[in-house]
């Protein structure tokens, strides 16, 4: 199980919240099932590249060069996204396997799935200014104000409901296991990887990965080193999922090891100094709004 990076120990009534919390997750499950009647205006995809095509299609009118996504457009016009959709719940790389047939060709699937459904649940919910606006049972909010768009909103996939929690860590990051999956995956916050203008394909995968991380630990508020107090702040993706990071083959059974190895060429050294030396790791506060999208055009 993963564990957020927090100071000090849990109170006891802290983890009884959470047990709580965690029953009433399991309890108020919401299924979104794809809005059949929008989605019908057109038929729906028939196979993976026909999926991914008309993915393209979607992210190229409504998301822009800077990875922002006009969600007021999406919502105002979901018949591409719910025909998307209805493809969705009812393949997947485990009920139809021969759909699918190498590990990349299962893990686009579940990478554009999950950017998809990000999509989708923000058009549902629209107008919000942030995923914490997802409604959820008043006692789970005591322990997480995102807990309706992460845990309790379920989507189908192949014919099972799941939440988009459920996808990233128990689908994508136990099956795969590759830490680069985080900067592919976008909730279109202010502080998540840039939102991708293309569907990911299996031909060029791990090229792709690679890409979106170098383009993410470049950012000032992804990774910065500070060589005055000898630490480093890195994103809050890297405390939500330190231990991926860190069991990475290559990492060093550290953060920082593994930083050291894929951060842009320039910042390495100083990495490298930071791991043989132990500096502390800081991790920047999740902020749950969306980002502002791209600008009005009159």
């Amino acid at each position: 199980m993963r564990r957020r990076i927090a100071p000090g120990r849990p109170r006891l009534w802290q983890l009884g919240a959470c047990t709580l919390a965690l029953t009433l997750v399991a309890a108020c499950h919401a299924v979104v099932s794809p809005a059949r009647v929008v989605a019908h205006a057109e038929p729906a995809p028939a196979t993976p590249e026909q999926a991914w095509d008309l993915l393209d299609r979607i992210l190229d009118v409504h998301v822009d060069e800077h990875g922002r996504v006009n969600h007021a457009a999406l919502a105002r016009d979901p018949r591409a996204l719910e025909r998307l959709y209805l493809w969705l719940a009812h393949t997947s790389p485990d009920a139809t396997p021969e759909a699918f047939p190498s590990r990349a060709d299962a893990l686009a699937y579940w990478i554009n799935a999950y950017n998809a459904l990000v999509l989708i649940s923000v058009s549902r919910h629209w107008p919000i200014a942030s995923v914490a606006e997802v409604p959820s049972p008043r006692l789970i909010g005591l322990v997480s104000d995102t807990a309706g768009f992460f845990r309790v909103n379920q989507f189908v996939l192949g014919g099972e409901p799941l939440s988009l929690q459920y996808l990233r860590d128990d689908v994508i990051g136990d099956r795969f296991a590759d830490p680069r999956v985080h900067f592919a995956l976008s909730t279109t916050t202010r502080a998540s990887p840039r939102f991708p203008r293309r569907s990911f394909r299996a031909a060029d995968l791990d090229a792709r990965l690679d890409a979106d991380t170098q383009i993410f630990l470049g950012r000032e508020d992804a990774l910065h080193i500070d060589l005055v107090r000898h630490e480093v702040l890195v994103s809050a993706i890297f405390g939500e999922y330190a231990n991926d990071f860190a069991a990475s083959p290559g990492a060093q059974g550290s953060m920082l090891g593994w930083l050291a190895g894929h951060a842009p060429a320039g910042e390495r050294p100083a990495l490298e100094r930071a791991r043989e030396q132990d500096w502390p790791v800081r991790t920047s506060p999740w902020d749950p709004r969306l980002d502002p999208g791209p600008p009005v055009v009159p």
